[in-house]
C-alpha cells in the first residue's frame, strides 16, 4: 500500500554520528490484513496489493516476521529486484535517502515511528564525492538496527541481511543488542515501508496502508 507519512527523503545520513532524522507526525491504520498468522507461534505473514508502487523493486508483495528466543527475522518479497540498481544518482542532493527497505517494530502501537520503537533497515543514502554508479542491492546498502528518539532514530547496531531473487531478509540477533531484543514480542505491531528517490522522482510502498 502507499506510504502516506512525511517524505522518507527527510532521513539524513551522518556518516560519523549515524543519526536518522524524520519528522514523523501522522497516524496510520492498524495492521488488519494478516494472512497465515499465529502470533503465539512467533511467525506472522502479510500480503500487500501488488502494482501500487511506481518501481517494482519497492513494490511489496509478501512480508514475514519471525520472532524466537535468539533472533528476529524479517523477510520482504518485492515484485522484482533487478541484478543491478543505480546508486548515488547525480540529481540527488548529498546525504538524502536514496533507497530504503525497512520494518518498524511499533512498540507503543501508535502506528508511526516514535520514541523507543525499533527499526530494521536496509538502506542507502547519497554519499558526497561519490559518482553515480551501478551495483547490486546488498553490497551497496547499510544493514542496521535503529531506535526511535521521538524526532527520528539513532543507529544502534549492524544486522545481517541477504538478497535472494526478489527477497530481502534482515536478521536481528539477540547478541546484537540484548536489552532491545527483549522489547520485541511475537505480537508486537509492525509496519513495513520501502522508498526510492533519485532526486527527480519518488517511489514508495507501505503496509498497512
Amino acid at each position: 500500500m502507499k506510504y502516506h507519512g512525511p517524505p522518507l527523503r527527510q532521513f539524513v545520513y551522518l556518516s560519523m554520528a549515524m543519526v536518522l532524522i524524520c519528522g514523523c507526525s501522522r497516524d496510520y491504520e492498524s495492521i488488519v490484513a494478516v494472512n497465515n498468522t499465529n502470533p503465539d507461534s512467533g511467525k506472522r505473514a502479510f500480503t500487500d496489493v501488488m502494482g501500487d508502487a511506481a518501481k517494482e523493486f519497492v513494490d511489496l508483495e509478501r512480508m514475514e516476521v519471525e520472532v524466537d528466543s535468539s533472533e528476529i527475522k524479517v523477510t520482504l518479497d518485492l515484485v522484482n529486484i533487478p541484478p543491478l540498481l543505480l546508486f548515488n544518482h547525480d540529481a540527488l542532493a548529498n546525504n538524502l535517502l536514496n533507497y530504503s527497505w525497512h520494518a518498524i517494530f511499533d512498540l507503543d502501537s501508535n502506528n508511526q515511528l516514535s520514541l523507543n520503537d525499533l527499526l530494521l533497515a536496509v538502506n542507502r543514502f547519497k554519499v558526497p564525492n561519490v559518482a553515480q554508479f551501478e551495483g547490486d542491492l546488498l553490497s551497496n546498502t547499510q544493514h542496521g538496527l535503529w531506535e526511535g528518539t521521538g524526532n527520528g532514530a539513532r543507529f544502534i547496531a549492524h544486522i545481517s541481511a541477504s538478497v535472494t531473487g526478489d527477497k530481502i531478509e534482515m536478521v536481528f540477533d539477540k547478541a546484537d543488542a540484548d536489552s532491545l531484543f527483549a522489547k520485541i514480542h511475537p505480537s508486537t505491531n509492525i509496519i513495513f515501508e520501502t522508498y526510492f528517490y533519485d532526486g527527480v522522482m519518488e517511489a514508495e510502498d507501505r503496509f498497512p496502508d
